[in-house]
């Protein structure tokens, strides 16, 4: 018989270079489904809407545990660490798998003694997936619509051992129904959606960031919109204060930082015909000092107030995307039917 959850953190520790591998290879396989960009026109940096959405000092943890979003991780990906184990979305995206980080044995995320992990009533069973698996405070969020109860979409929550599943929030407002992802960070859900418009015979894509209380029924507020060129490409982050938002087009890449505290925006960086290719899959990733590393196929960039450094990799081969997941560089190719291959690389591009 499978052991359970709960047994499989009792055994001996096994090293955090095994879970880089699994997150790499889901990294790598979701990659290759992104798309492209195109071009750009001039605009004036956006402007925060509504209030700021955080007027005053908050916790960064609750019961020992942080309250603070982990960027290391790729999010398009559902692929997140707690305390005891990696947690994944299945490839379907219709479940919650474990690894555990003491023995490696894996399984379905239930915590039923008995559940064949086959139909809904498993504690593991997602529902329609949104991009925005989360370890938040000691708990287990997610959010899915909800399409047996007619709730729409709600914000769901469980223990490490997918017992206790409750549904915290609906999310039912105009402002996040169409949201595509979900971020939680320091009390607050963040959705960010787009959508494409035309006006006066010119199409364009719409980026909307909003925000709204984790707890209760509060509405969602706007505090990011912006108009970019119809097929522009977008990652967001959040590291600390800041909500970043990357902007790539063929004729210019760009990023915006969103103060969650007093609701500024500043464009902190922006380059015409950059020659950066598009990022695919974890686009950038933010270290404790502000550093931004953005991942390209043709190599990374490391951005600081200084300016921008193109490291090259020193492989040879042109995969067919890159992403930056927990300090590294993953790159990922096909290699045959149903197979891939993975490199990492480190900062250096070594």
């Amino acid at each position: 018989m499978m052991k359970s959850f709960r047994q499989l953190m009792r055994t001996p520790l096994r090293a955090l270079l095994s879970a880089l591998l699994i997150a790499a290879l889901l990294a790598a396989m979701a990659l290759m489904l992104c798309g492209c960009g195109a071009g750009a026109e001039e605009k004036e940096t956006p402007v925060m809407q509504g209030q700021p959405e955080i007027s005053e000092p908050v916790e960064t943890a609750v019961n020992g545990y942080s309250v603070d979003y982990d960027n290391r991780w790729f999010y398009r990906g559902g692929f997140i660490e707690t305390e005891h184990a990696y947690v994944e979305v299945t490839t379907n995206h219709e479940y919650l798998k474990y690894y555990a980080k003491d023995s490696g044995d894996s399984g379905i995320l239930c915590g039923k003694p008995e559940c064949d992990h086959k139909g809904t009533d498993c504690n593991g069973y997602l529902g329609t997936y949104d991009n925005s698996l989360s370890w938040y405070g000691g708990k287990l969020y997610w959010v899915y619509t909800d399409i047996n109860e007619g709730r729409g979409k709600v914000l769901c929550r469980a223990n490490e051992d997918g017992s206790g599943r409750e549904v915290v929030r609906e999310l039912s407002g105009e402002l996040e129904i169409f949201a595509t992802s979900f971020f939680l960070h320091r009390g607050r859900i963040i959705s960010v959606q787009e959508y494409q418009q035309v006006n006066k015979a010119v199409p364009s894509t719409k980026l909307e960031i909003c925000s709204a209380p984790i707890e209760g029924s509060e509405s969602f507020k706007l505090i990011f919109r912006e108009e970019f060129p119809e097929s522009m490409s977008q990652y967001c982050n959040i590291y600390g204060d800041f909500i970043y938002v990357f902007i790539y087009t063929e004729e210019q890449f760009e990023y915006y930082k969103i103060n969650i505290t007093d609701g500024t925006v500043d464009l902190s960086y922006e380059q015409e015909n950059p020659g950066i290719e598009r990022a695919a899959g974890n686009g950038a990733y933010i270290t404790e000092d502000g550093t931004v590393y953005y991942a390209a196929p043709n190599g990374f960039y490391r951005i600081t107030e200084a300016g921008a450094e193109m490291i090259p990799y020193e492989n040879p081969d042109t995969p067919a995307g890159r992403s930056v997941l927990a300090g590294a560089v993953v790159t990922g190719q096909p290699y045959e039917t149903y197979s891939r291959y993975v490199w990492l690389s480190d900062f250096e591009g070594k």
